[in-house]
């Protein structure tokens, strides 16, 4: 008991107090909280992600207008800078 009073004192006084720090703990929780919610957005409204057991014996999905739903928002973001990739996505799209 003794030992981890001190390891954790050890801890506080290295990351906790020093105001220098802080900003790493801000990053590293912006990112996992961004991973967090594409993962919990993925698993729920994906429409590849069958949480019931007849949907997922299905080898053919029956859900294109839900796929285009979920992926509309892409195309924004895909399209802010002009390449060769986002220029024959676009001749496919026509």
């Amino acid at each position: 008991s003794h030992v981890i009073f001190e390891m954790s004192s050890k801890f506080m006084r290295l990351w906790v107090n020093q105001p220098a720090v802080w900003p790493i703990f801000v990053v590293i929780g912006a990112a996992a909280g961004i991973c967090a919610g594409a993962s919990g957005r993925y698993l729920i409204k994906s429409p590849g992600v069958h949480w019931n057991k007849t949907d997922r014996a299905s080898p053919v999905r029956e859900n294109a207008e839900e796929g285009r739903r979920f992926a509309s928002h892409k195309y924004g973001l895909a399209h802010l800078s002009r390449n060769c990739v986002n220029e024959l996505n676009d001749s496919h799209r026509k």
